[in-house]
Parts: C-alpha cells; structure tokens; sequence
C-alpha cells in the first residue's frame, strides 16, 4: 500500500513538471509599469525567476487583456503592487551579463535591476546567467556602479588557501564620505545583501535632505498555510532480542507558518508546523519464558503513539521558473498524547506443557521527543497563493523511558499543502 503512494507521489512530481510550459502565462500579479516619458500604467505583471526578470516585463491591463512584452530599453521602470520594483538601469561600460561575472564588452548593456533602496544613494542588484547575485548602487541621478568582493585561490608555503578582498568598502567609503556614522558599518563588512540594505538604509539617513529611506523589495511576509497527507512510520523494540515494528500508512493534517525574513536572502525562508498524526505498530514474536527455557513465550506488541509534532525548518527554494524546487532541513519535537497506549502482551505455557497464561506489561514511554527533520517538494502557483507538494522524513530520539527499549520512530510522509500569499 505504501509502495503505491510513493508512485503516485513520484507521477504527481513528474506531472508537475510536464504541465510547466502549459502554466507558464498564470503567474500574473497586480502590478504597473513606468513608460520613459514617466507616466505610470496599472495592470498586472508576469512574475518569473530574477534572471528573466532583469532581461523583460510581461505586462498585461487586465486578465482578459493581450499581454505586451518589455525590454529594458522600453521602459523606465515596472513593479509588483506590493512588492519588487524593476528599474531601466545601464550597466558600467566593459561590463555584461556573461556567466562566471564580469567580461570585457564594447558596449554598456541595459537590464531591470532589483530596487533594494531608494533615497539619495540607491542600492539594485540582478542575478546573473550564472546564478550569481551581483549588487550596484548610485548617488543621485548619477551612473550606475558595481560594488564587488573578489574571493580567490591562492598558494602560500605550498598551501592553497581562499583569499577575500573588499574593493566595495573603499568605492562606498568614497561614496559615503559625507555620513560619518557609516564609515564604521564598512570596516568588516561583507557582500551580503542583508549587510548592504543596512548600510544604504544608514547613510539615507543622515544624508542632508533625506528624512527617510524604504527598502521596496525586501520586507518580512508571513504565509498561512495547511497542510495534509499521509505518513508510515517504522521503530525497533527491544524485549530480550531486537524486534522491528513498521506502522501502516495512516493520516497526517495540521497548519503551518513560512516566514520570509527582510534579513534573509529571498531564497531563504523559515517553516514551522503544527501537525497530528498516529501510528499503531503490531508485531508478533516468539520467547523463552525466562523462567524454564523450554517453555515458550508467545508476544504481541501492541503500540500507539498518538503525537502532536512540530517541526521547524529551514527552507532553500529556487528561484527560476513558475514550478520552483525546494528543499529543507531542521529538528522536530514530539509531543505524546496518551502515554499508556504502548504494551506487550505475553502468553506463556505453564509448567508441565498444559495450559497458558496470558499477561500483559506496559512500556513506559516519553512524553517529549525530538529529532531532525528533511524534505524535497516544489511550489507550485495557484490562485491567492501557492500548492506545495513534498516528500518528507524524520527522526526522533527514542520513544521509552528506558533507554534503547523502543527507539524514536523513523517516518516518511508524503505532503500536500496550500499557503496563502506569495
């Protein structure tokens, strides 16, 4: 029975990713765009991956309106409603889009570049074919600068070792020269988006004639989400000899929290669940009676743990394409229900060979347990929010109050959920 879920997961996932071409014109939020002459168009945008964004905007007026295709020379600017904002932005001269970073080139190249600050100076950044977040910045209405961090390989006494240079704090150093408070910011600072809001945001505010910064793109969102499916479970009994207990498959249900952090890089988010499940593991073995050993011992395991889990995981998403990947990992802490649900049920014969007797004893079991956690799923568009499904597994420490008596269930669920909000 199990066997046949995993099918059917595995023909949902490959379902999924066939039917991708098919969806690739629904991914359409509330938006605008800015034309050059500086007038603005409500509608609403085709969201994609970052590197398709920085090349074009997919505008329509409405759903029921031909959709109208944008190159950054076509445009000023576009953005989501409440989100991202896309600014027409020339790339320094002698630099292109080419993987692996910076190439020679005879002419500037113009891209949508990520709006992460606004004020006097601005901060943008784009992904490149490479994958590769790349950050630039301006003062004013000046042009545009490429603020890097060179990391290189090099041999010392015979030894190869990673070497970091910083060029960016100086150019920002330079830059910043008239906000004191900033200077310290960019003494160990590092290239990181996070690092570089903070320090923009900084300066924007003590800059003369600026009273106030916004960060447009990278705000903290909170996703409501539910989630179902179905989960088995297998454990190891010890009762004078190693006995192995698998649980059918049976249900699974609960909430759940993502939480997209303005600190974290947006590929990253946190998820945290309130989940029920119960597992009933049944197993029959055969003992001596530890009294006469020729006699013998019929046993019956009989065990439920019938558990509150929440998990806490850290999410990685890719972020190219309407069907999107992703995959996390954290810990999980059980919590027991019912903690007289788990017993061995013995039927011994007597002495002489006649008769049996049956008796029963009680596993002591914990009332918490904790352990690691990991999935593989994707995120699919639909709607208000997002369809996600994921095949999951965990493991916790173990489920008795004796230590290696009844080990912490090992579980592998197949997940389908629904979180609102993009």
């Amino acid at each position: 029975m199990f066997k046949q879920y995993i099918t059917l997961f595995s023909f949902l996932l490959l379902s999924v990713v066939a039917a991708h071409p098919a969806q690739a014109q629904r991914n359409f939020r509330p938006g605008y765009i800015v034309r050059p002459a500086g007038d603005s168009l409500r509608g609403e945008i085709d969201v994609r991956g970052q590197q398709r964004m920085g090349l074009l905007c997919v505008f329509r007026a409405n759903a029921g309106a031909a959709t109208t295709q944008y190159t950054p020379t076509e445009l000023k600017a576009y953005g989501l409603q409440s989100g991202a904002r896309y600014e027409a932005c020339q790339l320094p001269g002698g630099l292109t889009t080419a993987p692996g970073g910076a190439a020679l080139s005879s002419s500037p190249t113009t891209l949508f570049m990520q709006q992460l600050v606004q004020g006097k100076a601005k901060l943008y950044s784009y992904v490149d074919e490479g994958g590769n977040s790349r950050y630039f910045f301006r003062t004013t209405d000046g042009p545009v600068a490429e603020v890097v961090q060179i990391i290189q390989n090099v041999t010392v006494n015979d030894v190869l070792v990673q070497q970091k240079s910083y060029p960016f704090r100086q150019v920002l150093s330079k830059a910043f020269i008239d906000c004191p408070v900033v200077q310290p910011m960019l003494i160990k600072a590092e290239l990181k988006e996070s690092q570089l809001v903070a320090i923009f945001n900084r300066y924007n505010s003590c800059a003369p004639g600026q009273t106030s910064t916004v960060a447009t793109a990278r705000q903290t969102k909170v996703h409501f989400g539910l989630v179902a499916g179905v989960q088995s479970g297998t454990t190891t009994l010890d009762d004078e000899g190693k006995v192995d207990l698998k649980s059918g498959t049976r249900p699974v249900f609960g909430a759940a929290l993502l939480l997209n952090p303005a600190s974290f890089n947006e590929r990253l988010a946190l998820r945290i669940e309130l989940l029920y499940q119960k597992q009933l593991y049944e197993g029959q073995y055969q003992r001596n009676n530890g009294v006469v050993t020729n006699l013998s011992s019929s046993r019956n395991a009989q065990i439920a743990l019938q558990t509150v889990r929440v998990p806490l995981m850290l999410r990685y998403t890719l972020p190219n394409g309407l069907v999107r990947p992703y995959a996390q990992v954290g810990a999980e802490v059980s919590t027991l229900l019912d903690s007289h649900q788990a017993l061995i049920v013995e039927t011994n014969q007597k002495l002489g060979g006649v008769g049996t007797t049956t008796t029963s004893r009680e596993i002591e079991t914990r009332n918490f347990g904790f352990g690691a956690t990991g999935a593989l799923g994707v995120l699919i568009p639909a709607g208000p929010g997002s369809l996600q499904l994921e095949a999951r597994y965990n493991q916790l420490d173990s489920s008795s109050r004796a230590a290696n008596q009844l080990s912490g269930a090992q579980t592998i669920s197949f997940l389908l959920g629904y979180n609102l909000g993009r």
